[in-house]
This record gives structure tokens, sequence and C-alpha cells, in this order.
């Protein structure tokens, strides 16, 4: 081995051992130092008010609303003839969609331009210009629609035929 390398291996070595013994010194008076401080208090945690759990259903009277509902009756309300909803809109701008036939009465259903549908029966009145219901069948409602023409009252008989939803 030449003098160099010898020189270069010694030199090596001196550091080494001299920054080993400095980080251990160094590291050993950290230890110390933290040992010897006085430990911060830590904050206590947040009170949390107790949840209170909700069992669905809560009475006999209120139902879960993750329970499906399964309604085998459906009882139609009969107005007494007159749908204001129904009667916002000319025939054209309605759309006979449906009938339903409960106790041997025959509901047509209407859908309106928004969307919503209103079941009619025979003498209901729909339509801007108040036409009567006369007849429903599957296919189609006929009405009887009341109209001022030329400063006279004149009936004429519609009818609305069954469309696709």
């Amino acid at each position: 081995m030449s003098k160099k390398n010898q020189q270069v291996i010694l030199a090596v070595l001196v550091c080494l051992f001299t920054f080993r013994s400095f980080s251990e010194n160094d590291l050993t008076r950290y230890i110390e130092h933290v040992k010897a401080s006085s430990a911060q208090p830590i904050e206590p945690l947040p009170e949390f008010s107790p949840h209170h759990s909700f069992k669905y259903p809560d009475t006999p009277e209120r139902r879960s609303p993750f329970e499906v509902i399964i309604v085998e009756n459906i009882v139609l309300q009969k107005t007494e003839g007159v749908h204001p909803s129904l009667e916002a809109f000319s025939l054209d701008e309605l759309n006979f969609v449906g009938t339903l036939q409960q106790d041997n009465v025959m509901w047509g259903l209407i859908r309106q331009p928004a969307g919503l549908i209103l079941h009619v029966s025979v003498g209901d009145y729909i339509g801007q210009n108040r036409a009567r219901i006369t007849s429903i069948t599957n296919k189609k409602i006929k009405l009887l629609e009341t109209r001022m023409v030329d400063g006279e009252w004149q009936q004429r008989k519609r009818s609305l035929l069954v469309t696709s939803i």
C-alpha cells in the first residue's frame, strides 16, 4: 500500500471517529435537555353531547322511511266536478294518458303540460271553455264544450284520444 493511500485511510478514520463522538455527545445532551424540561400540559378532549339514536318506527302511527310501501287498495277521491288546475289549460294542451276503473267507475287520467297527472270522471269539467266530460272509455274521453261564438253560447262535441306517456 502506498503512503498516499495510508494517509487517506487514516484521514477517513479520524473523521469518522470524530464525527461519531461529536454526534453521540450532541445526541446525549439533547436527550438530557428534553428530560430536564417540564412537560407541556395536554389539552383535555372536548366534551361531546351524547348521540341519541332514533329507532323507526317510533310509534305505531309512524312508519320507517326505509321500508317499501305496498298499497293494495287505492281510493280515488272524486272532487265536485271542478279541476281548477285543469281549467287553466286549453284542451289542446291536455293529454289523455290512460284510465283506471274502481267499483264500476271509470276514471280518466289527464296530464297537464308540466307533467302532473290528475284523474277525472264523467261530469267533471276541464279546459278553459268548461268542457264537461260525458263519457270515458279506454281509448277516448268525450266532452261537451261550451264556447262563446259571435256573442252567443254554443255547445260543441270534442274528444281527447289516449296518447302514450
